[in-house]
């Protein structure tokens, strides 16, 4: 299970690897510096004394204490330990602070849907902060054994997987609200994927002159592949968590976050692998899908407009591996 932890910093670097990045420099050489004190408190007077063996206590007397060393060298690594453990405490409240945020507003909006009464609210809001307390205490990637490391993550990545909502209103809703429900949420996907699609259009705008009758091709097009994508369980993952929660925005416009998630998934079910084999996966993966986008866009485009995106996507591809030091093939580890 092992490979999951690179795996999640490369997420959590989006979101929590920035904060552990300073902490390097911040505890700068405790033990070495304490070596001078140790030094200082032997007595000018030993190396006058003319008896058999003042060399050997003189040497004795200058050399530095390694048992004040090693506790130097413990405290500070408790205090790095405790600092990662704040920072991480830190993102944990940021982003469940903030999916509770985001779930006041979706309530807000269902209550006015479904006409809620204010019983029906609390217990949906009961349901929803049990599981935003216990989302809190799933961000600390440090402390415990490996299995038990790995076992948080596996509970987060998994939670991640729902925004929890059809669990919390389970055996709350009428016969009645519950269809309401179900058209609200299709229309949240609708929202969804409309959004997506304008983004993605936006992307091609900014490469390509097209005209209005090749807009509205690229449209449905790039339509049909955010549905595709929003109807994968990987698009509502911790990927998404760590990004919005964060405030990071992430150009995605090759699925850098599905590729992550599915990614992490992969290796949470078991399937081992190596560094250099999951950067392999990603590589062929990023290009696949760079060549896959291009060519269902190639209908609608000159071939010099064609030519053009192509380009672009591979630039966009490279970048992305460089990013992960996937861009060359690895010799192995």
């Amino acid at each position: 299970m092992k490979p999951v932890i690179p795996l999640v910093c490369l997420a959590g670097g989006i979101a929590i690897g920035w904060f552990a990045r300073p902490l390097a420099t911040s505890t700068p050489a405790t033990p070495n510096a304490a070596a001078p004190t140790s030094m200082s408190v032997a007595p000018t007077s030993s190396a006058t004394v003319a008896t058999p063996g003042s060399e050997a206590a003189t040497h004795s007397t200058s050399r530095p204490a390694k048992p004040d060393n090693d506790e130097a060298k413990a405290k500070a690594d408790a205090k790095m330990q405790a600092e990662v453990k704040k920072q991480q405490d830190l993102v944990g409240k940021r982003l469940t602070d903030f999916q509770r945020k985001k779930f006041e507003t979706r309530l807000a909006k269902l209550a006015a849907e479904l006409n809620l009464s204010p019983e029906q609210q609390e217990k949906i809001r009961a349901a929803m902060e049990e599981r935003f307390s216990k989302l809190g205490g799933l961000f600390d990637f440090n402390s415990g054994t490996s299995d038990e490391k790995s076992h948080r993550i596996i509970d987060l990545s998994e939670m991640m997987k729902t925004d929890g909502l059809d669990e919390a209103t389970a055996g709350v809703l009428s016969d009645t609200q519950k269809e309401q429900y179900a058209g609200f949420k299709g229309k949240e996907l609708q929202n969804r994927i409309e959004s997506r699609t304008l983004k993605d259009l936006g992307n091609v705008t900014n490469v390509l002159e097209l005209t209005p009758e090749q807009r509205d091709e690229v449209y449905q097009v790039l339509a049909q592949q955010a549905a595709e994508r929003e109807q994968r369980a990987s698009s509502t993952g911790m990927m998404n968590v760590f990004t919005e929660g964060m405030g990071v925005q992430i150009d995605d416009e090759l699925g850098l976050q599905d590729l992550m998630q599915e990614q992490m998934d992969s290796q949470m079910a078991g399937n081992k692998g190596s560094k250099a084999d999951m950067l392999k996966t990603m590589r062929e993966t990023i290009n696949q899908r760079a060549e896959a986008k291009a060519e269902a866009l190639r209908p609608h485009l000159t071939d010099s407009q064609y030519q053009q995106y192509r380009s672009h996507l591979q630039t966009k591809a490279a970048s992305m591996l460089n990013m992960f030091g996937g861009g060359e093939e690895e010799s192995g580890e």
